[in-house]
């Protein structure tokens, strides 16, 4: 089975059944490589696990679980439509080590606060850092989502409420103005709503008209 129709099966399954845009573009982001790596989908563990070896540094233990998280989905959908044997049956997840995240002082917060160069970039970081939501429930953030106290944002598994200070209800409100109902979103690119990758175009799967 070519590897790229069988992506694009596995992407268009994902997209009827409504999963986040976000989530879409992360297969898509992951999967490319997995097709530019083998033109036939491999059939045996051997090549996967080369893959998976292959694909980052060791270093990048969290990048290497999410391959194959995303290798997993693939291959449980592709197996179960194709009623194929799985070979990711016979693959063990990669170890991930927990690791503390390093967090900002106060004093390095008030700096980060002082360089953006404009409304946008002040509003945004000023939200994360009072709310503490996702950066994608950040730019999901809708003018109309914005009240006295919270906003409700789209997270993983729908809408929830995050509380937020006067300051930064006053910047976001800022931001809307200046927008100047260019959009429902709040936060705008170059290229129109802004996502967590910036203004940056998404990874274009290459298109295949039929499954073999």
């Amino acid at each position: 089975m070519n590897t790229a129709a069988a992506v694009q099966a596995f992407l268009y399954s994902r997209r009827s059944l409504n999963r986040r845009s976000g989530t879409i573009k992360w297969y898509e982001k992951n999967l490319s490589r997995f097709i530019a790596f083998s033109e036939e989908l491999p059939t045996e563990p051997e090549p996967i696990e080369q893959f998976l070896a292959e694909v980052v540094s060791y270093e990048q233990e969290q990048t290497r679980h999410g391959y194959y998280r995303t290798l997993k989905a693939l291959y449980r959908f592709t197996c179960r439509r194709r009623r194929l044997p799985n070979p990711m049956d016979f693959i063990d997840p990669p170890a991930r080590h927990k690791r503390v995240k390093a967090s900002l002082t106060a004093q390095e917060l008030m700096v980060l606060l002082t360089k953006p160069p404009g409304a946008r970039d002040i509003a945004l970081l000023t939200l994360l850092i009072d709310s503490g939501c996702r950066a994608g429930e950040a730019v999901s953030l809708r003018k109309k989502h914005i009240y006295e106290g919270y906003v409700v944002v789209d997270g993983k598994t729908g809408q929830r409420f995050v509380f937020i200070s006067e300051e930064t209800r006053r910047l976001l409100l800022n931001l809307v103005a200046i927008n100047n109902g260019d959009s429902d979103h709040v936060f705008l690119g170059q290229r129109g709503v802004l996502t967590t990758s910036g203004d940056l175009p998404p990874v274009v799967i290459p298109l295949v008209t039929s499954l073999p």
